[in-house]
């Protein structure tokens, strides 16, 4: 193993812990005479519910979209042009609710051209807010949790094929190690769930989505050229699954929805939708959905390509995949950054049910944020 690694991994254990997160953006945003969130699709409306942590009301959305969605929760969503005449721009703070680093960037130089400055990504908000103010995905731990899962780190660290993965590693852990953002790897503009460098081996014959959303990853396949042979997908947000399924039955491409979560067993769980693509399985809900075991559904079903973003599930849903994987070895894309210990636990979980698969790690956005693993087989 190469030992650069080790000795990043063990100065995260000799630095001091400088917490890099403040309040200081909340004070900002709570000062701002106005708060303008640009986008009015998911990452719009969770900003509008990141927002509603610390009291503040969207002033106004804007969206190229605007005549269509015409209104959010009664906050008006006006199309980008209107921005430039939003009065005292000094006084105005916008945050673009777009995950997109590629599509951010472009929108915020269209931002910046109208006259304003400050100008912030909902992935700051994110880690202000949720990180400190919610508990239900454990990001952020104090440093005697990382010294507890010290062999799991190492252990984890060898498993990954390449030296790009193994800095997105150590970058991700020493980020949240030593709660300062200056550590995570700085993000690619790619594909989030097909980058280019990664060398998939099976094809996308048998596309499993789990954590559909609206069809984002389909429509990723779609600008890809890329057309499943059968695609399997599963959403059960109920607000999310209505517009999936909207959406798919205006496509020529044969589908299976299924309005479930996938997790570690088939039954009943807590849910709490959210109408965002940041609804999760929960036992502090009264409102519960169907949750189902891969193992169990996808009968008789090979698998080429099994995706997994269900904000946290991950882990478990992968113990309810145990045969598929051992047995189809499918290529795997698996989200890794909703827990912290998921950029270990879950290569080594992979590992364990087939030992022959490279691991490799690519990060989509800022602050460890879409941190993805991809796992591939040549058997």
């Amino acid at each position: 193993m190469d030992e650069k690694y080790l000795q990043a991994i063990e100065t995260i254990f000799n630095d001091t812990c400088i917490s890099r997160l403040s309040k200081e953006l909340i004070r900002k945003i709570e000062s701002a005479e106005k708060v303008v969130v640009y986008g009015a699709g998911a990452g719009g409306r969770y900003t509008g519910y990141l927002l509603s942590l610390i009291n503040v009301r969207v002033y106004a959305y804007a969206d190229m979209n605007a005549e269509k969605i015409r209104e959010i929760d009664g906050v008006k969503v006006c199309t980008p042009s209107a921005l430039a005449d939003c009065g005292n721009k000094d006084g105005v703070i916008i945050i673009i609710g777009v995950g997109d680093p590629g599509i951010r960037a472009e929108i915020e130089c269209m931002l910046r051209s109208y006259g304003y400055t400050n100008i912030i990504s909902y992935i700051e908000l994110f880690n202000e807010v949720f990180l400190m103010a919610d508990d239900r995905h454990a990001r952020y731990g104090d440093l005697n949790f990382f010294k507890e899962n010290k062999t799991d780190m190492i252990a984890a660290l060898s498993l990954f094929a390449d030296e790009k993965s193994k800095d997105i590693y150590v970058s991700f852990i020493k980020g949240h190690a030593l709660k300062n953002n200056e550590y995570f790897a700085a993000p690619e503009v790619h594909t989030k769930y097909i980058p280019d460098d990664i060398p998939f081996s099976k094809g996308f014959g048998c596309f499993i989505d789990c954590g559909a959303g609206t069809g984002e990853t389909y429509e990723s396949l779609e600008k890809k050229g890329i057309r499943p042979g059968r695609l399997v997908m599963f959403e059960p947000d109920k607000y999310n699954f209505s517009l999936l399924s909207g959406k798919m039955k205006n496509k020529n491409q044969d589908a299976y929805l299924y309005p479930c979560a996938v997790y570690s067993y088939t039954g009943l769980c807590g849910f709490s939708h959210s109408a965002t693509q940041g609804s999760y399985i929960t036992d502090n809900s009264s409102e519960v959905v169907q949750c189902v075991k891969l193992d169990d559904v996808l009968v008789n079903l090979a698998p080429t390509y099994i995706k997994m973003d269900i904000e946290g599930a991950e882990y478990e849903a992968l113990l309810g995949a145990r045969s598929l994987i051992s047995e189809c070895k499918p290529d795997l894309a698996i989200c890794v950054y909703h827990a912290v210990n998921h950029i270990w636990d879950i290569p080594i979980l992979i590992n364990s049910l087939h030992p022959g698969y490279r691991m490799y790690l690519r990060s989509g956005n800022i602050y460890g944020m879409n941190t993805v693993l991809f796992a591939i087989s040549d058997l």
